[in-house]
């Protein structure tokens, strides 16, 4: 059984159609990656997975449940209880903070939780960004980039290695 299926998406704002008869599946375990130019929808295709946004036709199918569809008279069906989250991913996070998240439901109701960094989760280590030391590749532009997603009080670690670099900043 598939854990999400969006048969058929569409939708429009105003004249402009930003989702084209898209359908796709996703079986539990794997991974999505949704790729396109700026505007080209990608944003609205998951808000209306997660129910944020309304489809203007097709049907979404989340565990074997049909949640939201079009009705043949054009109608939007949403059935009651049927919602779903959004995740959000948090940039610049710094170490050893407390941080509340809040959501309200369409009702009002808030929901919060809270949750604190660790030291050891700020620290960042280069060859995630691609540095080789190997002697033979440019690692100028991924010591640059650790670098600078490093959060203050943070660490770089460079491991041993030979890493050919020019100025780093």
């Amino acid at each position: 059984m598939a854990l999400l299926e969006m048969n058929h998406i569409r939708k429009h704002f105003g004249g402009l159609e930003v989702i084209k008869d898209i359908s796709l599946k996703v079986n539990e375990g794997e991974i999505l990656s949704i790729i396109g130019p700026s505007g080209s929808g990608k944003s609205t295709m998951l808000r209306c997975a997660t129910m944020l946004e309304t489809i203007d036709s097709g049907e979404i199918i989340y565990n074997g449940e049909r949640v939201a569809w079009v009705g043949p008279d054009g109608k939007k069906v949403y059935p009651k209880g049927a919602k779903m989250k959004e995740v959000c991913s948090l940039f610049g996070l710094w170490p050893d903070t407390e941080y509340v998240l809040e959501s309200r439901d369409e009702d009002g109701t808030c929901e919060s939780v809270s949750f604190c960094t660790k030291p050891e989760s700020c620290t960042l280590d280069v060859r995630r960004f691609g540095a080789k030391g190997d002697g033979e590749h440019d690692d100028t532009p991924m010591l640059q980039a650790a670098i600078l997603c490093c959060p203050e009080g943070g660490r770089v670690v460079v491991p041993r290695g030979d890493y050919c670099t020019g100025p780093l900043f």
